[in-house]
């Protein structure tokens, strides 16, 4: 057993030579330097290297980049390579902080073969605006909310992920293990817009060889854990069947605390990997927020997340599955579907509801209000009536609001 603490970190900018490309949050800056035979860094080359370090005293990555022609041997290549190994040190030396990368660009220009281009990389402190998750869709359409949730996901993306800690199994493939980690953080910087700084729950990440482990492990902790989630007969684990190149998980809640069991398979080299921690980083979410006290909520919006975000299923592959549902819902009419909406009774029958209509569902409520708001009645009602929470958050009756989003799924599946 290991018990770990993910530090997933930002993606390192690309500094590619030319032209240099840098992310919208670092300045890049560069220096070009002459030719040098092989040995030691020339004085005048350090001379130089030293005046212009002093112009980016926070620069924290650095390319060194030789110039090369097409036909240059082998032998060649190589010394330039070694030559700007030499440059990075002398950098590195003078700005430890310095991380730094060895490089060559292929060029035509003779007068450039056998130089150097250092690329200084510096990220910009710059404050980055949340307003977006205030807004609603400028157009109250698929498209509009599509396009919305979209540039919600593209702020998301340029914070530092949060840590995550889990225990690992004893046969669990460390590579792969980061491999589903980083995923995981990657896909929760969504929900670190909305507060969320560490995650609430109790994490196992097994392989698919840890079965005994598992179960001592769990079985240990709690003696009523429902160690049926994973049948070792039938090679069950949730819902998917297990195998060595296999990612899958299974979540719930007991007493109030949040349990998480995964198994990475030993071989696994991400087959589904962004469309599952997509869904499963909601639940990671709700899990320290609460998921809205409404049948349809917590599945609905994972299945919103993932949907809209990883397009790992489309909305008519959604549609025709709550057509089939053999609770013949489609059948009813307007006022009983919003009845049923009222006594949150609408998924009873067919467990595959709180996926279909709660897409549906989250749809409608993503549409008409901000991320925020929806967040804040997410809270809210997780904690009190959910009509109290309603009025209080949205401003309207649930009553409204029950029959506004039965028009809406209805105009949908009709």
């Amino acid at each position: 057993m290991r018990k770990v603490l993910a530090g997933c970190l930002v993606a390192l900018v690309s500094l590619t030579p030319t032209p240099v490309l840098a992310s919208p949050s670092f300045k890049v800056e560069q220096l070009t330097l002459d030719r040098f035979s092989a040995g030691s860094l020339p004085f005048s080359l350090r001379q130089r290297m030293d005046q212009f370090l002093v112009q980016v005293p926070q620069a924290e990555r650095l390319a060194c980049s030789s110039y090369r022609l097409a036909s240059y041997t082998k032998t060649q290549n190589t010394k330039l390579r070694t030559q700007a190994s030499k440059v990075c040190s002398y950098a590195k030396s003078k700005n430890p902080q310095l991380q730094t990368a060895v490089t060559s660009i292929l060029t035509t220009n003779k007068s450039l073969a056998g130089r150097f281009l250092l690329s200084f990389a510096t990220q910009i402190k710059e404050t980055i605006s949340t307003e977006i998750i205030n807004q609603i869709p400028t157009e109250k359409s698929l498209a509009g909310l599509q396009e919305h949730i979209l540039k919600i996901e593209q702020l998301a993306q340029l914070q530092k992920p949060i840590s995550l800690e889990y225990v690992a199994g004893p046969t669990t493939n460390p590579e792969k293990v980061k491999l589903v980690t980083d995923k995981f953080a990657e896909k929760l910087r969504l929900f670190q817009l909305l507060g969320l700084t560490k995650l609430n729950m109790d994490w196992v990440i097994a392989s698919e060889k840890d079965y005994e482990w598992w179960r001592t492990y769990r079985s240990g902790q709690l003696n009523t854990y429902p160690l049926s989630v994973w049948d070792k007969e039938k090679n069950i684990l949730g819902h998917c069947t297990l195998s060595s190149d296999i990612f899958c998980g299974a979540g719930h809640s007991i007493a109030g605390k949040t349990y998480q069991d995964n198994v990475v398979g030993t071989a696994f080299m991400g087959r589904g990997l962004d469309y599952v921690t997509r869904h499963e980083s909601a639940h990671f979410y709700q899990g320290v927020f609460g998921y809205g006290n409404r049948c349809w909520w917590a599945e609905g919006q994972a299945t919103f997340f993932e949907t809209y975000l990883e397009k790992s299923r489309t909305r008519a592959q959604v549609i025709e599955r709550l057509q089939k549902s053999p609770t013949r819902l489609v059948d009813s009419n307007l006022s009983q579907l919003e009845q049923k909406l009222s006594n949150n009774s609408v998924c009873e029958g067919d467990h595959d509801l709180t996926y279909d209509l709660g897409l549906l569902a989250m749809e409608y409520i993503y549409m008409n209000y901000s991320l925020q708001k929806v967040h804040d009645l997410q809270v809210k009602s997780s904690n009190a009536d959910w009509s109290a929470a309603v009025r209080e958050v949205l401003s309207i009756d649930a009553t409204v609001l029950n029959k506004q989003m039965a028009e809406y799924i209805f105009s949908q599946w009709k």
